[in-house]
C-alpha cells in the first residue's frame, strides 16, 4: 500500500466515487447554512438582480469577506435563483474535489493517507454554503500544480485564493517559503502574475467601496485576548486531530495534567496545557523531519506543519469570536493530513527498505496494509456516520437549524409587513437580510460600519444612538419607545421584532433604562442556564 499506480480507467472510476460522495453529502445536508454565508447570498442577490455590489441596495460597503465566491454565487443565479442550494451543491463538489486532487499528490509517498483525504473530505469539511470548501479546492490545486512545477498556473490559483478570502495570504506566504526553500530563489515572475490577478479588484474595491478590505475585518477583531485564543484555539485543533490517533495524545495528558503545578494553572488550562506540551513538539518534529527528508518527500508537506501554525498565530493577533470555529477549517484538516503523514509515512518506508528478509517483509506488509484497509474503512464509515446524525439533528442545532428557522421566519414576516423605505437593526443580520429583502443595520458590524465596538463590549443596543431604526429584531425584553409586534420561538430562543413608536424623543433617548433592561435580561438568562 506504499505506492499502487492506478491505470487511467481506475482513476477515473475513482474519480467517480468519488463525486458521487460528494453528490451524497449534498444530498444528505439539510438545505440552509450559517447566519453569516447568507450576507454572501445577499451580496450576489443584489449584483445580479439589481446590479449593485451591495448588501443594502443603493449603499457602497464591502461586507463579504469573498468577493470571487460572490461572484459565482451571481453566476448561479443563471441556472437556479436558489442561492442557498446551490451554494450548498458547489461546497459539497469542492469538498470532494479538493480530497480527490490531496490523493493525486499524496499517492507516490502514501496512498493510505490519499485514500483517506479523498473518502473522507466530503464528510468532514462542515462549513457548506460558505466560501470554505471552495477556498480548500483551490489550496489543493494550487498544491497540484507547485508539486508539477507549473509554477505561473500556480499563482494565478493563488490569487484566485485571496480573492476567496483574504486570510489566504497565510497560505500564500507558507508557498513562497516553500518554493524558496526547493528552489533557493524569490519566485518574482510568480509574484508579478499574482499581481495582475489581484490587482482588478483593489482597484475596483478602492473606487467602488472606497475600501481595499472588507468591514468585517474589524468587527471580527479584537474578541479575545493574544494568548487565551492562541492556546484555546490549538487545543481545539489537538483535541480534533487526536480522534484520528483514538485520544491516545488525551489519555497520555490525563496522565501529566496533575504534574503541573496547581497553584498557578486551573484544571482545565493543565488539560491544555498538558496536551499541547505533546502536541506542538508533535508539530515541530513533523517540519523537522520533512525538512531533512526533503529529496523524498519533497518540502511541500511542510505546509501540513507550517501553515496550521502561522494560521493560529495569525488568528490569535485578529482574535475573532472563539466559538467561531469555522476561520479554523482549512488549518484543523491540514494539521491532520500532516499528523496522518507523520505517523504512516516513516512505517511504510520502514516496509519498503528496511525488512531484514522477504519473507519478513511479505508478512510484515501485508499486516500493516491489513491495518491501514481497517483504519480508513473505520473513518471513513465513522465520519459518514457523524455526518449523516449531524444533517439528520441539524433543525435542533443552535448554529444552524433552530437558528435558521428563527431567523427566517422573522425575515419573510419582515418582507410582507415592512415597507421598503424602513429600516430593520439586527445583531445578525445575514437569513434575516437575505429573505426580507429589507434595509438592515447590522449591530455586530460587519455591514454597518462603527457597530461592532459596541458589540464588541457586549452591549450593541448602544449603537442605537447612531441611528434609530423603525425595526429592531431582538431578545424578549423591555425597549423604551419600542412595541413588539411579532415574535418567534424555537430552540434557539425567542426572537422579537419592535416597531418604533411615533412619540420616540430621539434628542433624549432614555439609554440609561435601556442598559437596566438589558442588565436584567442577561442576568435573567444566566439565572435559567443555571
Amino acid at each position: 500500500m506504499y505506492y499502487i499506480d492506478l491505470l487511467p480507467a481506475k482513476k477515473l472510476l475513482f474519480f467517480i466515487l468519488i463525486v458521487c460522495l460528494g453528490v451524497a453529502s449534498f444530498l444528505i445536508y439539510p438545505p440552509y447554512s450559517m447566519d453569516d454565508s447568507y450576507i454572501t447570498y445577499r451580496y450576489a442577490y443584489n449584483l445580479y438582480q439589481h446590479n449593485q455590489f451591495a448588501f443594502n441596495l443603493g449603499e457602497r460597503i464591502l461586507g463579504t469577506t469573498s468577493p470571487l465566491y460572490t461572484l459565482i454565487l451571481a453566476g448561479t443565479q443563471i441556472f437556479s435563483e436558489n442561492i442557498p442550494k446551490m451554494s450548498n451543491v458547489i461546497s459539497c463538489i469542492s469538498a470532494s474535489l479538493a480530497g480527490f486532487l490531496l490523493f493525486l499528490i499524496l499517492r507516490k509517498e502514501n496512498l493510505a493517507v490519499g485514500i483517506f483525504c479523498a473518502l473522507c473530505f466530503p464528510f468532514i469539511l462542515l462549513d457548506i454554503g460558505l466560501e470554505t470548501n471552495v477556498l480548500i479546492l483551490l489550496f489543493t490545486l494550487s498544491m497540484y500544480l507547485f508539486d508539477r512545477r507549473k509554477f505561473l498556473t500556480c499563482s494565478i490559483i493563488l490569487g484566485l485564493c485571496f480573492l476567496t478570502r483574504q486570510d489566504s495570504a497565510i497560505f500564500i506566504v507558507c508557498m513562497i517559503i516553500i518554493y524558496w526553500l526547493q528552489l533557493k530563489k524569490l519566485p518574482w515572475r510568480e509574484f508579478i502574475v499574482f499581481v495582475v490577478i489581484v490587482a482588478p479588484w483593489f482597484i475596483f474595491s478602492y473606487f467602488y467601496f472606497d475600501s481595499l478590505f472588507p468591514t468585517s475585518l474589524s468587527a471580527k477583531k479584537g474578541h479575545a485576548p493574544f494568548f487565551d485564543y492562541f492556546i484555546d484555539t490549538l487545543f481545539f485543533l489537538a483535541r480534533y486531530c487526536d480522534r484520528y490517533t483514538f485520544y491516545l495524545f488525551s489519555f497520555v495528558s490525563g496522565k501529566l495534567a496533575p504534574l503541573l503545578p496547581a497553584a498557578y494553572v486551573s484544571s482545565k488550562q493543565a488539560s491544555q496545557y498538558s496536551l499541547l506540551l505533546l502536541y506542538l513538539p508533535l508539530m515541530l518534529f513533523g517540519i523537522v523531519y520533512h525538512i531533512k527528508n526533503s529529496g523524498t518527500y519533497k518540502f511541500l508537506r511542510l505546509l501540513f506543519f507550517i501553515y496550521p501554525l502561522l494560521m493560529i498565530l495569525a488568528l490569535s493577533f485578529i482574535a475573532p469570536p472563539p466559538t467561531h470555529r469555522w476561520h479554523l477549517t482549512s488549518a484543523i484538516n491540514f494539521a491532520l493530513i500532516g499528523q496522518l503523514l507523520l505517523l504512516t509515512t516513516p512505517l511504510l518506508s520502514v516496509i519498503k527498505k528496511k525488512s531484514a528478509s522477504y519473507s519478513r517483509n511479505t508478512l510484515f506488509t501485508t499486516s500493516v496494509t491489513v491495518l491501514l484497509v481497517f483504519y480508513v474503512l473505520f473513518f471513513f464509515l465513522s465520519n459518514v456516520n457523524d455526518f449523516y446524525i449531524m444533517s439528520r439533528n441539524a433543525d435542533k442545532s443552535f448554529w444552524l437549524g433552530a437558528r435558521f428557522h428563527n431567523y427566517k421566519n422573522i425575515g419573510l414576516f419582515l418582507r410582507d409587513t415592512v415597507s421598503d423605505e424602513d429600516s430593520v437593526f439586527a445583531v445578525e443580520v445575514g437569513t434575516i437580510g437575505y429573505y426580507s429583502r429589507k434595509k438592515m443595520i447590522d449591530g455586530a458590524g460587519l455591514i454597518s460600519p462603527g457597530y461592532d465596538r459596541f458589540h464588541r463590549k457586549g452591549r450593541w443596543i448602544m449603537g442605537l444612538g447612531k441611528e434609530f431604526p423603525d425595526y429592531i429584531v431582538a431578545h424578549e425584553m423591555v425597549i423604551p419607545y419600542y412595541e413588539p409586534i411579532f415574535n418567534f420561538a424555537n430552540q434557539f430562543g425567542r426572537k422579537v421584532v419592535f416597531k418604533k413608536s411615533k412619540f420616540l424623543p430621539e434628542d433624549n433617548y432614555p439609554f440609561a433604562q435601556l442598559l437596566e433592561n438589558w442588565k436584567k435580561l442577561n442576568e435573567s438568562a444566566g439565572n435559567q442556564k443555571n
